[in-house]
């Protein structure tokens, strides 16, 4: 049958996990958390690190905001949801501190285990529902990560994570933390809901993916190949996947939904913490105030959206002035182009502005550098920041 043609006519009962929500919303929640468990259990989710989680990254974008840590002392991390322990496995390598996982599949927790398994007692893997989950038990970090959670889990859930990130969560720490955003994230659950309804829900995994697959492959020959329209690019996208897990665990995850930055962000400020910014640049990212950056990342998101990772610091003060104290060291990948030209693989080519912006980035083509290490001047930081909010220059820790 043609998976499409299920879409016709079709109606499905609700599972009958969803019919307690209304007497009891925790059971109804950790019925969900079982179910995703069990979907990781039948197909296995083996992702690579995210260099953009480095610890060198995330300490670089806070002491933009004014916050400074050197990722080469004692640092713990928490990873919340860890999966296999890929990038709790990377955070080991690149700091010293006790490193501690979470998450409810017991095949991921055992991959965790023999993965983190060089690194010794310093290495804790729960394994259990974060509902059950004391936070004052776990004990507190300097980072926490929350990467492909929150956008899955139901609402207990998700208010446990920020309890969680209020109380684990050093004066000063960070939190990473991974969600869709936006009207591409919007419009992922809808296409989702499409692709579960056109595929058999008793096929084995790897059937109703291939299921998947080829509903996206007709719903994508309904568009021109240069339609610019957020519809055609989100099926492109989910087409584009090469790993069928990733598609899997996205399209058939019935709780899976679009978060705002500003509502987050709010959520997080009740909690002592507060928005830094997306680890990706933005151009709002040089606003002063919290509020503002994460009302600018909502108007963007408002004209696209899409996957998103955000930071967020917990300290004393969360209006602290950003843009001020520690200066983070800089690192570019563009090169020399022509006598005052730069090009960026990605970005194509950018002008100098004058003969110390020239100066700095010719220093910068060459590796790394700290803000003594650039030429002096009293409009270079100022340029600096620009640079880094156009997406040419990452901030490293200082």
């Amino acid at each position: 049958m043609n998976p499409a043609s299920r879409l016709k006519g079709r109606i499905r009962s609700p599972p009958a996990d969803a019919m307690s929500v209304a007497v009891d919303p925790l059971s109804a929640a950790r019925a969900v958390n079982a179910r995703l468990a069990y979907d990781y259990d039948a197909m296995p989710y083996l992702p690579e690190p995210e260099p953009l989680l480095d610890l060198e990254r995330i300490f670089g974008l806070a002491a933009v905001y004014g916050l400074g840590r050197d990722p080469t002392r004692e640092v713990n991390v928490l990873d919340l949801g860890c999966g296999i322990g890929s990038q709790l496995a990377r955070a080991a390598q690149q700091a010293h501190g006790s490193l501690v996982g979470t998450d409810i599949s017991p095949s991921a927790c055992a991959g965790a285990r023999a993965r983190l398994a060089p690194h010794g007692d310093r290495v804790r893997i729960i394994e259990g529902d974060l509902l059950d989950l004391d936070p004052r038990s776990l004990g507190t970090f300097d980072v926490i990560y929350a990467v492909g959670l929150i956008y899955v889990v139901p609402a207990p859930v998700l208010a446990r994570v920020l309890e969680i990130l209020g109380t684990c969560l050093k004066p000063g720490g960070l939190a990473v933390l991974s969600y869709y955003a936006g009207a591409l994230g919007a419009l992922k659950p809808q296409l989702n809901q499409i692709l579960r309804a056109a595929t058999d829900p008793g096929a084995a995994p790897t059937t109703r993916t291939a299921q998947a697959r080829e509903v996206l492959r007709q719903l994508n020959g309904q568009f021109a190949p240069n339609d610019t329209g957020l519809s055609a690019q989100l099926i492109r996208m989910m087409a584009s996947y090469r790993d069928d897990t990733v598609l899997y665990h996205e399209t058939f995850c019935d709780t899976l939904t679009a978060l705002s930055t500003g509502q987050l962000a709010s959520a997080l400020h009740a909690h002592g913490l507060r928005y830094l910014s997306y680890l990706h640049p933005m151009p709002y990212c040089g606003m002063a105030q919290a509020q503002q950056r994460s009302n600018g990342a909502d108007v963007i998101d408002f004209m696209h959206g899409g996957y998103r990772y955000a930071a967020f610091a917990k300290d004393s003060d969360p209006e602290s002035n950003p843009l001020a104290a520690r200066a983070p060291r800089w690192m570019t990948g563009i090169r020399r182009n022509g006598p005052d030209s730069f090009r960026d693989p990605a970005l194509g080519v950018i002008r100098a502005t004058d003969e110390q912006v020239q100066a700095a980035l010719d220093r910068l083509v060459q590796g790394p550098a700290r803000r003594e290490d650039l030429p002096p001047g009293p409009h270079l930081d100022a340029e600096l920041q620009k640079l880094w909010q156009g997406g040419w220059l990452t901030p490293l820790a200082p």
